[in-house]
């Protein structure tokens, strides 16, 4: 379980409690200036882009589709700029199976939706969402998709 709150001196914390009588204090001030330098990494190699950017992108690689809705998508922020994942335009997995999943994503945090789509899963094998969704498109595997949607819905809400 986790108790968000500030402290004393105003930092926020975060204190999760494993078992009995163990916890652990989390500083969410000083997780999130640690982060800073691997995200602005993120946005310099382009795996981060401008919202416009992107939506450029999707409307080149899906010119018969409608695009989908900004807020519909896992916006994330860095430095102050809105950022969106460049996988949802340069995946080969199918629009609508990124936007059907992330949708079962909300109402998590950008960064939240994030790392469930870029992070190994074991329920997967191993293998990202990401990648199990463009697995599952080019074999057209339905069932390894609605892994991917069914472990989106059991996601704990932050």
């Amino acid at each position: 379980m986790v108790n968000q709150g500030k402290r004393d001196d105003g930092a926020l914390s975060a204190t999760a409690s494993m078992g009995s009588s163990a916890s652990a204090t989390l500083n969410l001030d000083e997780y999130e200036a640690r982060a800073l330098p691997w995200r602005r990494q993120l946005v310099r190699t382009g795996e981060l882009l401008p919202v416009l950017e992107l939506l450029e992108l999707l409307r080149d690689a899906h010119p018969r589709e409608s695009l989908p809705d900004v807020a519909s998508l896992c916006a994330v922020e860095v430095d102050g700029e809105n950022y969106l994942p460049a996988f949802y335009a340069r995946s080969s997995a199918r629009l609508r199976s990124l936007l059907d999943v992330t949708r079962r994503l909300s109402p998590r945090s950008g960064w939240s939706a994030f790392y469930f789509f870029t992070l190994p899963n074991a329920a997967l094998g191993g293998i990202s969402p990401l990648e199990a969704l463009e697995k599952s498109d080019a074999r057209d595997d339905i069932r390894l998709r609605w892994k991917v949607e069914a472990l989106a819905a059991d996601q704990p809400s932050r």
